[in-house]
């Protein structure tokens, strides 16, 4: 018996969501697709081979991606309906933008199609900690963002904060911003010196507050043995935390 179409297309993008990080199963499928004269195959090559050109070839196929994506990207079009933002790369959607609670209730079935690996939460609240530790595909990101600083006013909310690091061992980028108010620091310090984090390799932390450096400076004894690039907010608090990460690219950050 001959497969169909759409069964060949299942099988094919279940090896690419099995093997997110491999180029084979989506080079093996843009073939498929070009030779069934569909626009997304040349994406796929595109966008795979972007990955590592440089110079005049890197800008010729920035310009091939952003043309093929204005003229086909339709497929895009049921996605962009639910989340705020799309960022595609190697031919599929890598990155989204959308609240927690969008991403907790609308997103479960993007991940059945779409190898997505970052979730850049957009309007974060207190309430989206707990929101995203009780939604079963967060383990499936690999970068989580917040686009605004949290403002933690109660310790239920710094509370509800370690909860969700707690949820991610699975996790290679974190970008956290906080706005801490004074009842909050010491347990926001604490939250953050109990962190483990194993598959951690880079963290944003810039966090507000009237004593942020010292809020910073618990992370000094969190868990962080995979991390390679941290970026805080200020000289002192880099020298707070570089004796506890030596081998670490320590840098501040503004934003």
């Amino acid at each position: 018996m001959i497969d169909s179409d759409d069964q060949i297309r299942a099988a094919f993008l279940a090896d690419i969501l099995a093997n997110p990080d491999e180029d084979g199963p989506r080079l093996v499928f843009a073939d498929w697709l070009a030779q069934r004269g569909d626009p997304r195959g040349e994406l796929i090559n595109v966008q795979c081979a972007l990955v590592h050109a440089t110079g005049a070839e890197r800008a010729r196929l920035v310009n091939r991606s952003s043309d093929l994506l204005y003229r086909h990207g339709t497929w895009l079009d049921e996605i962009r309906e639910i989340v705020r933002g799309v960022e595609t790369k190697r031919g599929f959607v890598a990155s989204i933008n959308a609240t927690a609670l969008v991403f907790a209730k609308k997103c479960g079935p993007l991940f059945d199609r779409e190898p997505i690996q970052e979730l850049r939460v957009t309007k974060p609240t207190p309430r989206d900690f707990a929101t995203l530790a009780k939604t079963p595909h967060l383990g499936r990101l690999r970068s989580l963002a917040f686009l605004e600083p949290v403002k933690l006013a109660l310790e239920s909310q710094v509370h509800a904060l370690g909860d969700l690091l707690a949820m991610l061992a699975h996790l290679h980028t974190l970008d956290l911003r906080l706005a801490v108010s004074d009842e909050c620091e010491a347990a926001t310090r604490e939250v953050l010196a109990v962190a483990k984090l194993p598959a951690l390799v880079q963290l944003k932390l810039l966090v507000r507050g009237s004593d942020a450096t010292a809020i910073v400076a618990g992370l000094a004894n969190a868990k962080l043995p995979a991390l390679r690039r941290l970026a805080v907010r200020g000289k002192d608090a880099i020298t707070a935390l570089r004796p506890s990460f030596p081998e670490v690219e320590i840098t501040s950050s503004t934003d």
